[in-house]
């Protein structure tokens, strides 16, 4: 199995980010690296280079799955924060109600 060489599109957005993505993915093989070789030669549980790219692999899809996690809580953040909806509605509604009081007022006069 080998790693892919291109980076998935939600990381492509800019060059900073492919770098990033890079240094990400390349620092998490290291850290795989490093700890198998600590088990030492006759360690039942050291695996070859193959299973450390899969390892790798899982790892990027569990940290796709995040990400993409992340990007729909902003989404839906912004939709109910300052992207419109209930706020344009509340918007209106007070303008109108205080346009009805104005009415009101002037009436009484």
């Amino acid at each position: 199995m080998n790693l892919p060489l291109t980076v998935p599109s939600q990381h492509a957005r800019t060059t900073a980010s492919k770098i990033e993505y890079l240094k990400r993915r390349h620092s998490q093989y290291l850290t795989l690296w490093n700890s198998n070789v600590d088990l030492g030669d006759k360690d039942p549980r050291r695996v070859g280079p193959g299973e450390l790219r899969k390892r790798l692999n899982e790892w990027e899809k569990v940290l796709d799955k995040e990400e993409r996690g992340k990007e729909k809580e902003k989404e839906k953040e912004k939709d109910t924060v300052g992207g419109g909806g209930d706020k344009d509605y509340i918007v209106s509604f007070c303008l109108a109600s205080a346009t009805e009081v104005k009415g009101v007022l002037m009436e009484m006069r």
